[in-house]
């Protein structure tokens, strides 16, 4: 009985160490700025493709 006692809160304590890595990184995340400048697609700020929009997204059509 003590072992699988044991063995819960071991689980347990690993889950929360996993949630707290998540929620750490989740806001760390920076969004990306969609619809600025009239483009839907994300603009490259810096490097070789600079200016250049990258990903547009389609429009939903489902709705």
């Amino acid at each position: 009985m003590l072992h699988r006692i044991n063995d819960l809160l071991i689980k347990a304590k690993k889950q929360k160490t996993v949630e707290k890595v998540n929620n750490t990184l989740a806001k760390n995340v920076k969004a990306v700025d969609t619809y600025a400048n009239g483009t839907t697609g994300y603009v490259i700020k810096e490097g070789s493709g600079k200016g250049k929009a990258k990903a547009h997204l389609a429009p939903n059509r489902f709705e």
